[in-house]
């Protein structure tokens, strides 16, 4: 069978082989646009937000794994009783404009992390193509929220503190520019002034110096009706896996080297739209992602969700505490 482009692209991306170098006049002209545009937007005044913003973002087209970084530093902040907002774009929603997602949202509505972040956090959590406007309708909405973090946000023109720049076991691919390459910006970024910058590294990332970012899935599944399974009652029986994400191979992996063997794999395109998706004729159990189950749990509650775990390193939240509680300090001041 042939590869699909995104296939043949993906492999590209990864060496500088005849593709890539095809390629790269046109990620020279895509750099020219980059500039023009950054040019265009540095004579523009962003807006003045009312609290410190933190961006997790990352470079390389494809998901990189932010909003489990985003889940992660939510659970962090939680523990310190400081009250957090998230903005997003919501990327695979319907809509347009700034909207509070709710429980009485789907996913069509405001997209499926977002979703999935609100409905397990149950935090202000807003969406928008406008950033600026989001963190400044949440805040007008939400007046006790303290710090605001961005899924996705780095390539914008807007008033941010801190960045969270996140890499996956590809690290910067080929190191080019698309489409030669995976980078939808130059590397490394020049942080902004007053702005402070942090690495998240995959261990399995040769080429980044960062701190280390480890990935793997809960040990428990949980089903839409609130039952809770141990991953290790499904060794020795054969299960259906399904992940809508931007990579479902790696998926599917996590679960075999958690001793499950995969009888149907679904793999499904990144916020793909579930609302049509019927489950077929299944004897054994159906696995899923969790951004997958926000989606499916409404229809089908019977399938397991499997959560992914993210551990940042100690050392950076050591640091990102420290200059939060710096800048909520200086704001307060003033």
């Amino acid at each position: 069978m042939m590869p699909s482009i995104h296939q043949s692209l993906t492999s590209a991306w990864l060496r500088r082989g005849w593709l890539a170098c095809l390629l790269w006049p046109i990620s020279q002209i895509y750099l020219l646009l980059l500039f023009i545009h950054g040019w265009r937007y540095r004579h523009l005044e962003a807006s003045k937000l009312p609290v410190p913003i933190l961006v997790v973002g990352n470079v390389v087209v494809g998901g990189a794994g932010k909003t489990p970084v985003v889940m992660a530093l939510l659970e962090h902040f939680q523990k310190q009783d400081l009250k957090v907002g998230v903005v997003s774009r919501g990327y695979g929603r319907t809509t347009t404009g700034v909207i509070e997602v709710s429980a009485m949202r789907s996913a069509l509505e405001v997209g499926d992390e977002p979703l999935l972040v609100y409905k397990k956090y149950k935090m202000p959590v807003y969406v928008g193509e406008d950033r600026s406007a989001a963190v400044l309708i949440l805040c007008a909405a939400h007046p006790d929220v303290k710090l605001v973090i961005s899924d996705d946000g780095l390539q914008h023109h807007w008033n941010y503190d801190f960045s969270i720049c996140v890499f996956d076991q590809r690290g910067l691919g080929n190191g080019w520019l698309l489409p030669a390459g995976p980078l939808r910006g130059p590397w490394p970024i020049i942080p902004r002034a007053h702005t402070f910058q942090w690495i998240a590294v995959a261990p399995s990332c040769p080429d980044l110096k960062g701190h280390t970012l480890e990935r793997f899935l809960s040990d428990v599944a949980i089903n839409g009706r609130g039952e809770q399974k141990k991953i290790a009652d499904w060794q020795g029986h054969r299960v259906n896996a399904l992940a809508g994400i931007a990579n479902p191979s790696s998926f599917f992996e996590m679960l075999t080297q958690k001793g499950l063997s995969l009888d149907h794999t679904f793999s499904l395109p990144d916020h793909a739209n579930l609302s049509d998706w019927q489950m077929p004729s299944l004897s054994k159990d159906l696995l899923c992602t969790e951004k997958d189950a926000v989606k499916l749990w409404d229809r089908f509650p019977q399938i397991w969700s499997v959560p992914l775990v993210c551990v940042l390193s100690p050392k950076m939240l050591q640091e990102i505490d420290r200059e939060v509680h710096l800048k909520l300090s200086s704001n307060h001041g003033h």
